[in-house]
C-alpha cells in the first residue's frame, strides 16, 4: 500500500471525509446505537465544523487516489498561554476501517508529528476509543503515551420527577442552575470549589506528564472552575452542599445537535469534584430523577474509583465509552 499524505481537502473530498467520519466504528457518539438512538449523522456534522475551525490543518491520507484517512489539527491558544509553550490538538480524526488501515493510522501519526513539529509546537494531544487498538498500535509506535484513560458513564432518567431548585438528597443538599441561573448561585459555592481544585485536583491528564508543570496544571482547572460557575463554560452547574458547605459540583454542556437532530436533551458533565460525605451520589441521585435529562453523560478518571462505583451500580447508568488522551511531546518548552 503506498499511501501518501497531502495538506488540504479539496471540496470533492470533503463530504467524502464528512462520510469517513459517519461511518466511523470508534466515534464517540457510536455506542448511542444501544439505546436505539443513530447519531452517526451527528458525527458527520461535528467532523464538518471541525473541517472550518479557524487556522487549522487539513492532512489528507490518500491511497491510489482514493481518501483513505484524514486528521484536523489545531494550534490551541488558550492551553499554550497557559503553560508557556506551544500546544496543537487533533480536532478531528477518521480514518476509512473497511479494510486494514494499520498503514494509514502509521502515515497520519508520523504526518501530525512532523506537522507539529515544523511549526514550533511542543506538544500534540489527541482522543482515542480504549478498543481502538490498531490506532493505540500506529500512534504509540510514533511516540504517543497514553496519558490518562476517561470512562463515560450514562445516566437515562425513568421516572424524572418536577424539576426543583434545590433538593434534599439525606445529608446533602443538590443545588442546580442553568443558563442564566449559573452566575446567581452563591459566591461562596464557586469560590471554594476553585481553591479546593486549585491545591487538590492531581489526577489530570496534565498531571501525568512530565513536560507539564504541576502547578500550573492545578492552576488550569482552577480557572476552568471559575469560568464554570460565571457560566461562561458551562451550560448547568449542580452543587452539592452539606451544613451551608459546598461539598462537590458538576458542570454541565448542553448537547445542542442531540436536541436539533433528534429532540432530546442530552447533557455532557465538564469538570466536577467532590469531597466526600455522598457528595456525588446525591448529585447523581438527583439526576437520576431530574426531567432536565434525557441522558446525561458522566466523564469519570479511570483511577476515580468511589465515583465509577457510584455510577457503575446505579440502575440507570451504562458505560456508555472509555477513551485514552494521547500526548506527543516534541523536545523541551
Amino acid at each position: 500500500m503506498a499511501v501518501r499524505v497531502q495538506r488540504g481537502l479539496g471540496s470533492s473530498d470533503r463530504e467524502a471525509a464528512v462520510g469517513l467520519a459517519s461511518s466511523n466504528p470508534f466515534d464517540p457518539l457510536r455506542n448511542y446505537l444501544h439505546l436505539g438512538l443513530d447519531r452517526s449523522a451527528d458525527a458527520g456534522d461535528r467532523f464538518r465544523s471541525a473541517l472550518d475551525t479557524e487556522g487549522a490543518s487539513v492532512l489528507c491520507a490518500v491511497d491510489g487516489g482514493v481518501l483513505r484517512g484524514v486528521a484536523v489539527v489545531a494550534h490551541d491558544e488558550r492551553l499554550s498561554q497557559h503553560f508557556g509553550f506551544g500546544c496543537a490538538s487533533v480536532r478531528a480524526f477518521a480514518v476509512d476501517r473497511s479494510e486494514p488501515s494499520a498503514g494509514v493510522l502509521g502515515v497520519l501519526a508520523a504526518a501530525m508529528r512532523d506537522l507539529v513539529g515544523a511549526s514550533g509546537e511542543r506538544h500534540l494531544s489527541v482522543r482515542a476509543a480504549a478498543d481502538d487498538f490498531e490506532m493505540l498500535t500506529a500512534f504509540q509506535s510514533h511516540g504517543f503515551l497514553v496519558a490518562d484513560t476517561m470512562v463515560t458513564h450514562l445516566l437515562s432518567p425513568t421516572n424524572p420527577q418536577t424539576a426543583l431548585p434545590r433538593r434534599d438528597m439525606g445529608k446533602v443538599e443538590v443545588l442546580v442552575a442553568y443558563g442564566a441561573e449559573i452566575e446567581r448561585l452563591p459566591a461562596r459555592l464557586g469560590a471554594t470549589m476553585t481553591e479546593v481544585l486549585r491545591r487538590h485536583y492531581v489526577l489530570s491528564r496534565f498531571h501525568a506528564d512530565p513536560l507539564f508543570d504541576d502547578d500550573r496544571a492545578g492552576e488550569w482547572y482552577a480557572q476552568w472552575c471559575e469560568r464554570a460557575f460565571s457560566g461562561s463554560a458551562a451550560d448547568g452547574m449542580m452543587v452539592a452542599v452539606h451544613d451551608e458547605q459546598p461539598m462537590g459540583f458538576i458542570s454541565w454542556s448542553k448537547d445542542h445537535a442531540a436536541e436539533k437532530q433528534h429532540g432530546l436533551s442530552i447533557f455532557g458533565s465538564g469538570l466536577g469534584a467532590s469531597l466526600g460525605r455522598g457528595a456525588y451520589a446525591a448529585m447523581v441521585e438527583f439526576a437520576a430523577i431530574s426531567p432536565t435529562f434525557a441522558h446525561a453523560e458522566f466523564d469519570v478518571h479511570v483511577s476515580n474509583f468511589p465515583v465509577n462505583r457510584v455510577l457503575g451500580r446505579h440502575p440507570a447508568s451504562r458505560i456508555l465509552r472509555v477513551s485514552h488522551a494521547l500526548h506527543l511531546s516534541i523536545g523541551q518548552p
